[in-house]
């Protein structure tokens, strides 16, 4: 998982897979606009077995859902 922080403190967090994907267009949004976001992209490993690894945002999905229990990829988090 890799975080990218844009100063100064983040209005919002937007999560997706470290792919450009539907989560692109979310983060274009916020750097056009020149809104502070934090970006954390997780990564869906490929181990030599050929079965993809993404327990990176799976392990974290559990504890999201106690929050908002309809939790999925790309999310957005409104820090205000």
């Amino acid at each position: 998982m890799s975080d990218f922080v844009s100063p100064p403190s983040p209005k919002f967090t937007v999560a997706y897979w470290s792919i450009r994907g539907i989560g692109a267009p979310l983060r274009m949004m916020a750097f056009y606009s020149k809104v502070p976001v934090k970006i954390v992209q997780y990564d869906g490993k490929l181990p030599e077995n050929g079965i993809e690894d993404r327990s990176a945002w799976f392990d974290k999905k559990k504890s999201m859902k106690l929050v908002n229990p309809f939790i999925n990829l790309p999310y957005i988090i409104d820090h205000e």
